[in-house]
């Protein structure tokens, strides 16, 4: 009896020994003590699949002619036919084309190397050189346009009566905004500018005035709008103001009484 109650008492003690161990691993490394069954939980759960990656739309091609030499407004205001799209996009290709070779000739690089000429001149001496350079790039700048002229006549027959007025109108207000002037301007002078130069296609679309005469009378407004800082600043001269002078009331002067006469008679 007494070998077996030995025995037990070492079987127990080795018993609660093994216990206090395995407690005090958990307590002091949790993370350890788990690892298996962590490992084995890993095991078993189905891996999540990750989420298709979205493709990205491909952006939407734009039909018609490229636009780089015109402003996207003029495609807004345009009110088009399918039949109209089709003649102004032919006719406005032809155009861009002109404009490309006339661009890549000697006197389009030369207008060009004109302008940067002017935008980098910073010296004293660059800049006495300006109004010499700037008189060349209007010569240019007009055989340029002369180019773009020859082409909206064909871009004019694509169009309706109503689409010629707007086109002509935005020709119009190109014309007197493209220069310093427009760039004067306030916002809401540019505005009222807009209107009047679409105002001014209708009437040339009519026939009541001609487009020369128009696009005078409409500078003629724009220059009409600016106040005096602004004509300074393009070098137009501002009148002096003549100051009113202010009634005087005058007094009327006093009527002198006529003399009496002397009675020269004799007695």
């Amino acid at each position: 009896m007494k070998t077996e109650s030995t025995f037990l008492r070492t079987i127990r003690a080795i018993g609660a020994t093994l216990a206090i161990l395995m407690v005090m691993t958990i307590v002091t490394c949790p993370d350890t003590a788990f690892a298996a069954d962590k490992k084995a939980a890993k095991k078993k759960a189905p891996a999540k699949k990750k989420a298709p990656a979205k493709k990205k739309a491909a952006p939407k091609k734009k039909g018609g002619p490229k636009r780089s030499h015109t402003n996207e407004e003029i495609f807004d205001l345009l009110k088009l036919t399918p039949q109209e799209q089709a003649k102004f996009d032919t006719a406005h290709q032809r155009l861009n084309d002109a404009l490309d070779k006339w661009d890549a000739s000697p006197k389009g690089l030369k207008l060009i190397d004109l302008q940067s000429t002017i935008d980098i001149a910073t010296s004293p001496a660059e800049k006495s050189k300006i109004p010499a350079l700037q008189a060349q790039v209007r010569q240019l700048q007009a055989e340029r346009d002369a180019v773009s002229k020859r082409f909206d006549s064909n871009i004019m027959e694509s169009l309706g009566a109503k689409n010629r007025a707007v086109f002509r109108g935005y020709k119009f207000g190109n014309a007197i905004l493209g220069g310093k002037l427009g760039k004067a301007l306030k916002p809401d002078q540019v505005q009222k500018v807009r209107s009047n130069c679409m105002q001014a296609g209708v009437a040339v679309t009519k026939g009541s005035v001609s487009p020369n005469r128009a696009e005078g009378m409409l500078r003629a407004y724009a220059v009409g709008l600016l106040d005096d800082g602004q004509k300074k600043k393009l070098g137009i001269p501002v009148p002096k103001k003549v100051v009113p002078k202010k009634n005087v009331r005058r007094r009327k002067p006093a009527r002198r009484k006529p003399a009496k006469k002397k009675n020269n008679k004799k007695k």
